[in-house]
């Protein structure tokens, strides 16, 4: 068992970036630190190996751990004891394989269907037995010689991060105009973080992108930092909210189903290397992921329903051997504590809250945590 302490400090504020409130609402005043959790008490263990290339995603849905492997598209259930259950799709023509190349995203939808996202921009549907319906071709409109931040073509999914989540007859997932606007991302990062946008809106009935959501809050134009454009979001669909983290700003922002700004809270992580600078183009282009491993960052959020609590870990720096995990409820930071590096949280069983630090190639295993809050 892995034993970590909580840590909270009290009197401190949270990191305000942002000017423009019409997007990025300033924190309320209400937004406060309860020690709730003095200690975080860990169990690990480990899934099943399997055959794999170990690329892709890791899901959990009530009691079953899923696999899924973006290359060989092959979906592993688990049990939550981390028991292998069974192997479904793999590529292929029929009725229960996928034909369509590598898994690049997947969504699981509220009817108890599956939905991947493959490289051409097209979506499968699949039952929750992994049979095959429907094909969804993305529109977007437009075209990528129009280079403006209004026309859907310049983006792309954001690979290696890539989020889909669904509310009603819409998905929303992550983006980036790094490749369509290059020009802007290297030398005038200025412009584009200004007018950038972070999330597409997609019709499930019709496949059209019916809008772009979204962009970075000031801070990120003010400091040049295309060192960081990461962006994680959840949603609660009781309430028909999004929650929006960003890599470098320590505010959580909420929006309403249409993306309207609600309000923010938020409050920057224990021991944090947040000097952000001012690099050169140049040197970012040629080091950056490894001045970014210098730095600290927001790197995931995942919001529990079941226990109506929101969970955001963070990453220290390179050279600290653990990382951090803050747990809020509402807008009340209760728990900030420290967790194996990389550590996301997937999902709940109870009275279980079960966690991952993901994928391990080399040593072809998944590694898994489970914890209680009580």
């Amino acid at each position: 068992m892995f034993l970590f302490s909580l840590f909270v400090e009290e009197g401190c504020s949270p990191t305000v970036n942002v000017e423009n409130e019409s997007l990025f609402p300033l924190p309320k005043e209400t937004n406060q630190i309860k020690k709730k959790f003095q200690r975080l008490e860990l169990e690990p263990f480990s899934l099943d190996s399997v055959e794999s290339s170990y690329m892709g995603y890791l899901e959990m849905d009530q009691d079953t751990i899923y696999q899924i492997d973006e290359k060989f598209c092959w979906v592993f259930r688990f049990t939550k004891e981390g028991k292998l259950i069974d192997r479904s799709l793999g590529l292929g023509a029929g009725p229960k394989e996928y034909n369509t190349g590598s898994i690049d995203g997947y969504c699981r939808l509220a009817d108890d269907y599956w939905l991947f996202v493959d490289s051409g921009d097209g979506c499968t549907f699949f039952t929750n037995t992994f049979e095959r319906k429907d094909r969804l071709q993305i529109i977007r409109g437009g075209s990528r010689e129009d280079k403006s931040y209004s026309n859907p073509a310049i983006y792309t999914k954001d690979y290696g991060h890539f989020i889909m989540r669904q509310m009603g007859d819409y998905a929303y997932f992550n983006v980036h105009a790094a490749e369509g606007m290059l020009s802007d991302f290297m030398f005038e990062p200025e412009t584009y973080y200004r007018n950038v946008h972070v999330l597409m809106k997609l019709d499930l009935k019709s496949g059209k992108i019916e809008n772009l959501l979204g962009g970075y809050p000031p801070f990120y134009y003010e400091k040049r930092l295309y060192l960081f454009q990461q962006v994680s979001f959840d949603i609660d669909l009781q309430k028909e909210q999004f929650m929006v983290s960003y890599d470098a700003d320590s505010l959580i922002y909420c929006y309403d189903k249409d993306y309207n700004p609600l309000y923010s809270f938020g409050w920057q992580g224990k021991d944090m290397n947040t000097d952000y600078c001012n690099y050169p183009t140049m040197v970012l282009a040629k080091q950056r992921d490894k001045i970014r491993a210098k730095h600290s960052y927001y790197h995931d959020i995942k919001y529990i329903k079941e226990l109506d609590l929101l969970f955001r870990p963070y990453t220290k720096k390179q050279e600290v051997d653990c990382d951090g995990l803050q747990i809020y409820r509402g807008q009340t930071l209760i728990a900030d504590v420290a967790v194996p590096k990389g550590m996301v949280v997937l999902g709940y069983s109870a009275p279980y809250v079960y966690a991952t630090t993901g994928m391990d190639g080399i040593r072809e295993s998944v590694d898994m945590f489970r914890f209680k809050l009580e």
